[in-house]
């Protein structure tokens, strides 16, 4: 039997993608508990993933039966060896973890961190939807997808990056619920069961914005909705935790750390807000908190999680096209280049492994004036602003050859065919012009409620408030009343 996956040293899985079904039987497989690596387009000969603890306590999170899984790994490899990865090195991770997430979504304090979302990343995602039978319609996708979509090229291009038909997805009916009240009732016990919060901000960010809005529709107020669920409004506004002690801080803490979880400020308030707060009650500073436990702040705060993290993170950016030497790093990626003496004796050190040739990565892209011309062209067809603030901020060598080809950034807007006053940051508002970027944010599949506007677009949200008395006046003004709320 031929082998349609083979798994390497180090947890590396290798997909041969040329056997037509099985092939995508395991490429949806694997999605679910690996660290997607290496990826082209459809037509790539092979997919590389990486088995690490991370990606298996996700799966185990989502629910993934281990035996299952195993059997069908070996099914689809025709032959594995007896001490397989994950079976040897991963079994207490699997059993540890606690299951409470919904299949398909990824864990909020994963996709929430900055620079999360990429190509890879989503045609991941559409294939853990896939493999758990979900739709890729725009409108089914959890919000912080939706969100990523418009920077990594659209909808429908990631779709086909994935090796799916934008067409056939588009047509996919998205399973729509009957809201009333016993149905609103029904939903909140049943997350309550599940162990979720069920306040505001966890429901908007969550996936369940539909419920909350069908919440207010129904009820009025998400307090009326707890009441009649059965439960304390006071004790689920932000889960009205019982503070930690000093001690229960610190047992904690440790229990993070002993399962390869972040023990940073960010990640502790992104994953368990009353741990976050009581540690700040108790300790009067994050370091003297990790000091507390053991760990040296400079490693932990100012450091990358691990060894293997800043390795795939530059293998990604290598499958993305972007360059890994260690000047574009600092320029674009200061956290990455920040992380990497922490681990390595040098950038070279680096580069070689995570495969590649420090000499041929070492080598500057000579710039021309054709090549500013050629990056400006495909960075407006992904859909990303050309701005000069934009590009001082997301792309330096870009912006720096600007101004040494065109000395002046409207000159090269120009030459590559583009208005500068049209691709200016500075917007003149108006309610027409209001109204034609909420419809475009609408159009694409994005929310436009006020909180998603505030998050990702101030400039937009500040203009809504000194045009419209609120923000139901200005979605009725665009045909959206519907669509969203304050």
């Amino acid at each position: 039997m031929e082998r349609i996956i083979e798994i390497r040293e180090h947890g590396i899985v290798v997909v041969n993608i040329g056997f037509g079904e099985r092939s995508v039987e395991a490429r949806n497989l694997l999605a679910q508990i690996a660290h997607l690596v290496s990826y082209e387009d459809p037509s790539s000969k092979q997919i590389i993933f990486r088995i690490d603890a991370k990606s298996i306590r996700q799966a185990a999170e989502w629910g993934v039966d281990r035996r299952v899984m195993l059997r069908k790994l070996r099914n689809l490899s025709g032959q594995l060896p007896s001490r397989l990865v994950v079976d040897q090195v991963h079994w207490q991770v699997w059993r540890r973890a606690k299951v409470g997430q919904e299949p398909g979504k990824y864990s909020s304090r994963l996709s929430r961190r900055p620079n999360f979302w990429g190509p890879l990343r989503i045609a991941q995602s559409f294939w853990v939807l896939k493999a758990f039978g979900k739709p890729l319609n725009p409108m089914s996708l959890p919000n912080t997808l939706q969100a990523a979509l418009y920077k990594n090229g659209g909808w429908s291009f990631l779709v086909a990056y994935a090796g799916f038909d934008p067409e056939r997805e588009a047509m996919v009916a998205v399973e729509r619920i009957s809201w009333s009240e016993s149905v609103i009732i029904a939903k909140m016990r049943e997350l309550k069961e599940q162990g979720s919060p069920v306040h505001v901000s966890w429901l908007q960010h969550h996936g369940y914005l539909t419920l909350y809005n069908a919440i207010r529709r129904f009820f009025g107020s998400w307090a009326a909705a707890v009441r009649a669920a059965g439960l304390d409004p006071e004790k689920e506004w932000r889960g009205a935790p019982q503070r930690l002690s000093r001690d229960e801080v610190v047992g904690k803490m440790l229990e993070r750390r002993a399962q390869e979880e972040s023990i940073r400020p960010k990640a502790v308030r992104l994953s368990d807000y009353n741990l976050y707060v009581s540690a700040l009650l108790h300790f009067r500073t994050w370091p003297e908190l990790l000091f507390a436990i053991g760990v040296d702040p400079q490693e932990t705060l100012f450091a990358s999680h691990s060894r293997e993290d800043i390795v795939a993170a530059v293998q990604r950016l290598k499958a993305g096209g972007e360059p890994i030497n260690s000047r574009y790093l600092r320029d674009v990626y200061p956290k990455l280049a920040h992380s990497i003496p922490h681990y390595f004796d040098s950038w070279e050190e680096l580069v070689r492994e995570a495969g590649f040739d420090p000499q041929e990565e070492r080598r500057r892209r000579k710039w021309t004036r054709e090549a500013v011309i050629e990056d400006l062209q495909v960075l407006k067809r992904r859909g990303e602003p050309i701005n000069s603030g934009y590009l001082q901020r997301y792309y330096v060598p870009i912006a720096s050859a600007i101004q040494k080809y065109y000395n002046g950034w409207e000159n090269a807007v120009r030459a590559a065919g583009f208005d500068p006053e049209r691709e200016r940051s500075v917007v003149r508002w108006s309610k027409e012009v209001i109204i034609a970027k909420i419809k475009a944010l609408y159009r694409r599949g994005e929310p436009v409620h006020h909180t998603y506007v505030q998050k990702h677009d101030r400039a937009l949200e500040g203009a809504v408030l000194r045009y419209f008395d609120s923000w139901d006046e200005m979605l009725a003004a665009s045909g959206l009343q519907n669509k969203g709320g304050n």
